[in-house]
């Protein structure tokens, strides 16, 4: 998959969206516990199982269908980590603030930042921390906040994570732009 397309997006299970979505605001590695428990923050872990729940054989089920797919990317062949590929990863993100979902997301992932930050530490070992601030950076503009976006960017500016770029509202969406507060 090289492009973000709502048709193709559209055409996933409504389990599949919601993990895209999560792991696309996440943006660093995110292992499976962290995954369900996101997703149960969201009430997005609904699934036709004894318990009523999503439990991890079906996650991982959707994780490596999301795989095949080309949705998302994995540290290795048992999907111990994932993430959304690079190439989709804010379009998804645009998708995910234009359909109300944004917020839900992204409340749950600062809530679960610890856990999130030591995957990062453990799977990127060089950049985590610009990593770290990178996403926290994507998600204060994606909800409008100046001051935490601010509070990102100083990591962002030190000399050793000069090379890290933000990748904000790529591709350009003027509809976002426009609502964007101006002191972003």
């Amino acid at each position: 998959m090289e492009l973000f397309s709502e048709e193709e997006f559209g055409k996933l299970s409504t389990q599949r969206q919601h993990i895209v979505e999560v792991l696309a605001i996440c943006m660093t590695p995110v292992d499976m516990s962290t995954l369900l428990q996101i997703l149960r923050g969201c009430g997005w872990a609904d699934a036709s199982t004894k318990s009523g729940t999503l439990t991890q054989a079906l996650a991982r089920q959707e994780l490596n269908a999301l795989y095949k797919l080309g949705w998302i990317s994995a540290s290795n062949s048992s999907l111990s980590y994932v993430v959304v590929r690079s190439q989709i990863l804010d379009a998804v993100v645009q998708f995910s603030v234009q359909n109300g979902n944004f917020q839900k997301v992204a409340l749950r992932v600062l809530e679960f930042e610890p856990q999130l930050d030591t995957a990062a530490r453990d799977r990127e070992r060089g950049d985590y921390l610009g990593l770290i601030a990178k996403r926290q950076a994507r998600i204060a503009f994606y909800d409008g906040d100046a001051t935490s976006f601010e509070a990102a960017s100083l990591t962002l500016r030190k000399p050793e994570y000069k090379s890290i770029y933000i990748d904000l509202l790529e591709p350009f969406n003027a509809k976002l732009f426009a609502k964007t507060p101006l002191v972003l």
